[in-house]
């Protein structure tokens, strides 16, 4: 059994229910989860019987003949402090949530010969993605401090995240217009995957940041960014996490996924361009 292990710092405030769905805990089925989200997201040209077939081999199945996952996910966590924090910022609520300036372990194993393309999954899925709820919205964010207690250096920089993607991906990405990382062909499925991701310019502080993001998400309450009414769900196709860089700045990072509406509504790509140039 080969074992890689990352130390991650919690960025900002993690919203999670533990095992006894109260007690705020990091714990494996959400990064199994968070995982498998960003690999299919990356994957998505795929036609969709080969896509789920795939997944399902990668990451296990209910089917027997399919079986489990060919990786596991341990965590290590000490005693995490736990404050109150306003999940929505401009209202006047607050939940438990696992504080910011901790450390947490997540050891990846496999019996897998490449286990180097779990663990390539998991950085990108940290870097693009959070934990918890409203980590659409920059919460639940974490940085990759050390890969078997070796420094993970990695600048946050559009050329260095491209390699990531592309060695999910197949090499189905490059670096657009604009300044952003885009499919090298257009695509066209009504399933989410990854359209394109841009990086921010630094901010001084987490609360900063997650202030522009609120800020954002008030002026800009559409349903394109998603939404919850009518007995109907839409996750925010527009998902926005958290860098900590080595200087201790803080940079919004913006993945923008396929967005899929029920009965051909249209989509408002404008608004969501606005939201997103607000936090840029």
């Amino acid at each position: 059994m080969k074992t890689i292990t990352f130390e991650c710092e919690i960025i900002t405030p993690m919203f999670l229910g533990g095992a006894d769905g109260q007690t705020p805990e990091l714990r494996p089925p959400s990064i199994k989860s968070m995982m498998r989200f960003w690999w299919r997201a990356l994957n998505g040209y795929l036609p969709f019987g080969e896509l789920k077939k795939i997944e399902s081999k990668r990451f296990g199945a209910s089917n027997e003949k399919i079986g489990r996952s060919k990786f596991n996910i341990r965590t290590s966590n000490n005693k995490l402090m736990v404050q109150k924090y306003p999940p929505i910022l401009h209202k006047n609520f607050k939940s438990n949530g696992i504080s910011p300036n901790q450390s947490v372990y997540i050891i990846l194993s496999s019996q897998y010969e490449n286990i180097k393309e779990y663990a390539d999954i998991l950085k990108i899925s940290l870097i693009l993605g959070g934990f918890g709820k409203r980590a659409r919205r920059g919460f639940g964010s974490v940085r990759i401090l050390n890969i078997d207690n070796q420094p993970y250096n990695l600048e946050y920089e559009l050329r260095n995240i491209l390699k990531l993607v592309n060695d999910i991906s197949g090499n189905k990405y490059k670096i657009g217009n604009g300044n952003k990382i885009e499919l090298k062909d257009d695509l066209t499925a009504q399933y989410s995957f990854l359209k394109e991701i841009q990086l921010g310019k630094e901010y001084d502080s987490w609360k900063d940041l997650l202030g522009k993001i609120s800020e954002a998400s008030r002026n800009h309450n559409i349903d394109s960014l998603g939404f919850a009414k009518d007995n109907k769900r839409l996750a925010s196709p527009i998902y926005v996490s958290i860098l900590k860089t080595s200087n201790n700045k803080y940079l919004p990072i913006i993945s923008s996924l396929n967005t899929v509406f029920e009965n051909g509504r249209k989509v408002d790509y404008n608004g969501q361009n606005k939201f997103k140039e607000e936090i840029l």
